[in-house]
């Protein structure tokens, strides 16, 4: 008697089975989401302009009067750094690319102090230091013909310091218009002399070459 009474409980087993089933399949379970980290190409910042002009002129010198033209003003805009640059008012603001703070440091003798951003450098891959400071001043100095140059024969001294990231600049006496210059800084290398089409080129009129910063 039990034994048949097993069996007798078999169909009901079966229909409670199917019955779940059956309600497995009008329940589908929801589909997964899909993927979003699926990879992207990388964003690379330009490492390279490109101008198109129909006269390349005596040089890209923009201190120079006779490199003068409005070519030459677009490419150093676009390429060369400036402690600081005038925003739409005209007033020089600090390009924190180049320089994290410049501040006066000292009234007697009166000194400006620059902190150059360590990330700062030019395509070449040499950074942006001191020594770009020094030859600037020099040039302003010392070539013939150039724009500006009142600022610069008034510093006395320009110092390195923290391995040529930071510099100091003296003046013979305060001068109120400091923060327009050391704009379309030249890389210290344009220091040796190069020759175009057989010709030597004067160091000043160096072309100039692309900042990167990071």
């Amino acid at each position: 008697m039990r034994a048949r009474r097993r069996f007798r409980a078999l169909p009901a087993l079966l229909l409670v089975a199917l019955l779940a089933l059956t309600g497995c399949a009008a329940d589908p379970q929801p589909a997964p989401p899909p993927e979003t980290n699926r990879p992207t190409e990388p964003v690379t910042a330009p490492t390279r302009v490109v101008v198109g002009v129909d006269d390349l002129g005596p040089g890209f010198n923009p201190h120079l009067r006779s490199d003068q033209s409005p070519v030459t003003t677009a490419i150093a805009s676009m390429t060369l750094p400036s402690v600081f640059r005038p925003d739409d008012r005209g007033v020089p603001q600090l390009d924190t690319t180049v320089a994290t703070s410049a501040t006066v440091t000292s009234q007697s003798p009166f000194t400006v102090s620059y902190e150059l951003n360590r990330d700062a450098g030019w395509s070449t891959g040499a950074p942006i230091a001191a020594e770009d400071f020094v030859y600037l001043w020099q040039q302003m100095r010392s070539q013939p013909n150039t724009i500006g140059a009142a600022g610069y024969r008034e510093i006395t001294d320009v110092r390195s310091r923290a391995a040529g990231k930071a510099v100091d600049v003296v003046f013979r006496e305060p001068y109120p218009h400091w923060r327009e210059l050391f704009g379309d800084l030249l890389p210290r290398t344009c220091s040796r002399t190069r020759r175009v089409a057989g010709r030597p080129r004067s160091r000043a009129a160096c072309p100039p070459r692309a900042v990167r910063s990071g």
